[in-house]
Parts: C-alpha cells; sequence; structure tokens
C-alpha cells in the first residue's frame, strides 16, 4: 500500500489508522485531502511530522486562516498542558 491508496474516510479506515499514519509519515507528510475542506469548495491538509506542525504553530502564516489559527491555538493549549509539571 502506497499513499495514493491511503483512504482516511474509507469504512474500516479507524482500524487502520495507525498503517494509514505510518504511510503517510514515509511517503506524503502533508497529505492533501481533496474537496474536504472546512469551506466549501477547499481542501485540507494532515501533517504527519512534528517539524511540519511546528512550523506551522510558530509562522505568521495561520493569522490569516481563522480556521489554522483556531486549531493552533487549540493544539497550543494541549502542548502546554501535557508539558507542564503534574
Amino acid at each position: 500500500m502506497h499513499a495514493v491508496d491511503v483512504d482516511l474516510f474509507s469504512p474500516g479506515a479507524q482500524e487502520h489508522w495507525y498503517e494509514a499514519y505510518d504511510i503517510l509519515h514515509n511517503e506524503d507528510p502533508v497529505h492533501r485531502l481533496e474537496g474536504e475542506g472546512f469551506l466549501p469548495g477547499t481542501d485540507a491538509y494532515v501533517l504527519t511530522k512534528h517539524d511540519d506542525i511546528r512550523l506551522l504553530c510558530v509562522t505568521r502564516f495561520v493569522s490569516h486562516c481563522p480556521v489554522a489559527c483556531l486549531c493552533v491555538s487549540l493544539l497550543k493549549r494541549k502542548l502546554t498542558r501535557l508539558s507542564s509539571p503534574m
């Protein structure tokens, strides 16, 4: 199986998420989901590498996209909670 064969919305995809993630991580770390964006006619993307996600979080690009800005904000909060000592 290759990245072009990965369909995250197919029946049974949730049962094989780890295999799909591994394929995307190795072959297509910025995976485009054509037509699956938040707004009609837009695309969505799945980022599978930490460095790519981090870059998105620290660049000003997200300020131009409210959905990305919200996602990054939620991700930062979660990462802060995970990294704080208990």
